[in-house]
């Protein structure tokens, strides 16, 4: 995940959808020690990162689980 969305920023333009982006990658870190401690943070992370790239394509939020 993180590597495609770097990938796809340094394609990108500056603009919203690599703000996005670059918000995504910057929860990498977070992400990664929440999933080694085994910490359920890690899911509202990721979901948190799904919203941000859902948001800036246009996309419909899933509902709510």
């Amino acid at each position: 995940l993180f590597d495609a969305a770097r990938a796809e920023a340094d394609r990108t333009a500056a603009g919203s959808s690599n703000d996005a982006l670059e918000k995504v990658i910057q929860m990498r870190d977070a992400v990664t020690e929440s999933l080694t401690r085994g910490d359920p943070q890690a899911l509202t992370l990721l979901r948190d990162a799904e919203m941000l790239v859902r948001t800036e394509l246009g996309f419909s939020r899933p509902a709510t689980p």
